[in-house]
């Protein structure tokens, strides 16, 4: 899980990293991954492209299951994250230190519970440890396995790659199951081949049939399984939607198909926020040469309407940023001239090195 960590960033007297890295220090601490946009984003005394920066920020902010604002001083990029976490349902806490005068606006638009005062630092990781263990914990799945995703554009082998290391990790001695999305279980499976094939109804709508797809396969299926303390072995998830459909349903957001990765990502953050999906732990990107895996493709009989070159060089282009924009859970293989098993070595020491 994600941490975001706001606090005022133009003006230098205000500015405290040193504060800020304190925070993300207790945040590992406790087995989470800070964000801290001061750092993340761009050094803040260097001009930076604006629009960008707030795009990053608020989509890292979307991203995250909690975040913490210092509110000790008047911060006007604050206070819009702020309003934007209570817009949309961002868990968050303020800290403050004592004597500071905090805004009737902001007093008054959250918990007194929400508002931490502290001293000095000492007293501020007492009390944030165990705010956010209150904070984080007891809204926790209670989830204890883990999950484990492969991404990649078609014919990159990954069906082949899951069960080798489904396989492997059994003969490990742990509990393994092998899913895929969208699944095999009724009704999907019998439309796989209407998701691949037809024309008829449109896009958005075809969108989120899968969408509804994925989330039943995570109610039925992976959420059981991950509770029951298993390793969920995925073969596509979520970044496939993003991947595919991004680039499928461009056309609804002006062809620019970064406007629609956020639009799609905007909706699975509400998801993972309330629980209804769980983040991999773990996400691996197959990448080859789209032209020459399309080559494997010879000995069927027909082609879906997602395996044509073009389709295939601008998903896998796609992956890699998401791979960027998510770099704490992707982890990318190359595996240009190289044989399954190579690349299943590779996959199977990032699954050994998340389990252990």
């Amino acid at each position: 899980m994600q941490i975001y960590i706001g606090g005022p960033l133009r003006v230098i007297k205000y500015r405290d990293l040193g504060l800020y890295k304190t925070i993300a220090n207790i945040i590992r601490d406790l087995g989470f991954k800070p964000y801290i946009p001061h750092i993340e984003t761009a050094d803040p005394d260097k001009k930076v492209d604006e629009s960008k920066l707030y795009k990053e920020n608020i989509q890292a902010l979307n991203s995250s299951s909690l975040a913490i604002f210092e509110i000790t001083y008047p911060s006007h990029g604050v206070g819009m994250e702020i309003e934007y976490a209570l817009s949309n349902k961002i868990p968050f806490l303020c800290i403050a230190k004592e004597g500071a005068i905090i805004s009737k606006m902001l007093r008054g638009s959250i918990e007194p519970s929400l508002l931490i005062f502290y001293s000095d630092l000492r007293e501020l990781k007492r009390k944030l440890k165990r705010k956010i263990g209150q904070e984080l914990h007891s809204t926790s799945t209670g989830n204890l396995g883990r999950f484990i995703t492969f991404e990649g554009i078609d014919f990159t082998g990954k069906s082949t790659l899951c069960l080798k290391i489904e396989r492997a990790l059994r003969e490990q001695k742990w509990n393994v199951i092998t899913v895929c999305d969208p699944p095999l279980i009724p009704p999907w499976q019998d439309l796989k081949q209407f998701f691949e094939t037809q024309e008829e109804i449109s896009r958005l709508s075809e969108a989120f049939l899968l969408f509804s797809a994925r989330l039943d396969n995570y109610e039925r299926i992976i959420m059981l399984a991950l509770k029951r303390g298993d390793i969920v072995i995925s073969d596509r998830y979520v970044d496939s939607w993003f991947a595919y459909q991004s680039y499928m349903l461009k056309t609804y957001f002006n062809n620019n198909v970064d406007k629609t990765i956020d639009f799609l990502i905007s909706v699975n953050d509400f998801l993972f926020r309330y629980s209804l999906l769980s983040v991999p732990d773990l996400t691996i990107l197959i990448i080859d040469e789209p032209k020459e895996i399309l080559k494997r493709a010879i000995t069927r009989d027909s082609l879906s309407k997602y395996e044509d070159i073009e389709t295939q060089k601008t998903v896998q282009n796609i992956y890699l940023e998401l791979a960027k924009k998510f770099s704490s859970r992707f982890k990318v293989i190359d595996s240009r001239d190289k044989n399954i098993d190579d690349v299943f070595k590779e996959a199977y020491s990032l699954c050994k090195n998340l389990l252990e």
